[in-house]
């Protein structure tokens, strides 16, 4: 090779000038995926700090308002969180709120509730780099921020009443010959008189906790249970708002049906509705019947499996038609949910339902014809209800029973043993008194 020719050659081959730029190309993406690691992550954690400052007020506010239902505690959380802009089901965003186990620091008779507030937000130029998210086919994450309030205190000022009845009528609560009454755990409120005869129905002998409410108690012959506490005046319905969760009525038709299954998640029938086998419910239930009535014949059982829980609703606008509680002769075995709008909800009757004969909305329950094996609520304001037998816990589910009615009558004894401790996790909270007394103390735990 001439001399000059190979100069030329090897100047070429010593020159690195522009080796920067295939270097470069090699690294565009890990350092654009860094560069977007770095600017979604700064996102992330703006996201989270935003949902922590909303979660910290709606904690609070599911805690304010602890004396009444599930869906009472979640609409205040919802409610606080929506002035921070998060709103639940939109924009990608989910608000909800639970009554937990206290952490440390929590007073020993506090409840606690647990708000949690989650968003979520796209992935882009961090896939680049292989990160991958929780949603969206990895294309999305979940940021999520919690906070726990307890509300301590309240002494007389809320109560757990195992029988509730909303009639001012002297003799709304009612006994005959009812010489015990295990009301363990729970209390006796009546919006008008309590009468006992025949004894006082031992309503406080079984549990030095437990109390009867009522109005105008001073002064009463007859009187129920040996601790009676007078209220100043009827109190409000903590559960009527509820009534705006049940489904719209598109019946066109009511026709009485025969099930041995029903369908799990939310179910509408027009017409009476009787169990043809046994039937076990997974998962969670609302079960709307309207017009109609849910019989369970001897020897049929409705129940709620595992993990499962349901809730019967009853409404409708027909006057001819019978809308009340369960009737026949065989077995209630469910359990309510523990969360949602129907949290603690096991039977719900349409307190909006007018013009119906009040023969077709009693209850009458008498030698445990059905079977009440209920963990719940148990909402029958418009029934006058008839009550001779027990009320057990399902299998499945807490050892609560609350009952709400027009007015309540019973012969010969009746047992309910209910811990507060298992409502508070079944989403049911205790009823001011109306005294206005208990001092209730609200602190953010964590």
């Amino acid at each position: 090779m001439p001399r000059w020719l190979y100069g030329c050659f090897n100047w070429m081959i010593r020159d690195q000038r522009g080796a920067i730029a295939p270097l470069m190309a090699l690294m565009i993406i890990p350092i654009a995926g860094a560069t977007a690691m770095a600017t979604e992550m700064g996102e992330w954690y703006y996201f989270q700090r935003l949902l922590q400052n909303a979660a910290d007020p709606a904690a609070i506010a599911a805690a304010t308002n602890n004396s009444n239902t599930g869906s009472t505690y979640l609409n205040e959380a919802r409610g606080a969180a929506r002035g921070f802009g998060f709103v639940d089901g939109e924009n990608n965003a989910t608000v909800t709120a639970a009554v937990v186990t206290c952490p440390s620091g929590a007073a020993a008779d506090a409840t606690c509730y647990q708000a949690t507030l989650s968003k979520v937000v796209p992935i882009a130029l961090s896939a680049l780099v292989g990160f991958r998210g929780d949603q969206n086919n990895g294309y999305a994450q979940t940021i999520t921020s919690t906070a726990v309030a307890a509300s301590a205190g309240g002494g007389a000022g809320g109560m757990y009443p195992c029988i509730s009845v909303n009639s001012t009528a002297d003799n709304a609560f009612e006994a005959k010959g009812a010489p015990k009454a295990d009301l363990s755990g729970c209390t006796v409120l009546s919006n008008g008189g309590l009468s006992c005869n025949g004894g006082n129905a031992d309503l406080n002998g079984k549990n030095s906790e437990a109390k009867v409410y009522a109005i105008g108690v001073k002064n009463k012959t007859n009187l129920c249970g040996t601790d009676q506490i007078e209220i100043p005046a009827a109190l409000d319905d903590p559960y009527k708002s509820l009534a705006s969760n049940i489904p719209n009525n598109t019946c066109s038709t009511y026709k009485a049906v025969t099930v041995t299954t029903i369908p799990t998640g939310n179910t509408t029938y027009c017409g009476d509705v009787t169990l043809g086998g046994n039937v076990t419910l997974t998962g969670q239930n609302t079960i709307t019947i309207f017009n109609g009535t849910l019989n369970v014949p001897a020897g049929k059982t409705l129940s709620t499996g595992a993990g499962a829980s349901a809730t019967v609703i009853f409404s409708g606008t027909n006057a001819t038609s019978s809308v009340r509680a369960p009737g026949a002769s065989g077995t209630l075995d469910f359990t309510a949910p523990s969360s949602g709008p129907w949290a603690g909800v096991a039977i719900y009757q349409d307190p909006r339902m007018t013009g119906l004969p009040s023969t077709s909305l009693n209850v009458t329950y008498k030698g445990n014809e059905p079977t009440w094996n209920v963990s719940g609520l148990a909402y029958l304001p418009l029934s006058d209800v008839l009550w001779a037998g027990a009320v057990n816990k399902s299998s499945t589910g807490q050892n609560c029973f609350m009952l709400v009615s027009k007015t309540f009558h019973v012969n010969g004894e009746f047992n309910y043993n209910t811990s507060t401790s298992d409502c508070q996790k079944l989403g049911l909270g205790s009823i001011d008194d109306g005294s206005g007394s208990g001092g209730i103390t609200v602190k953010l735990i964590r």
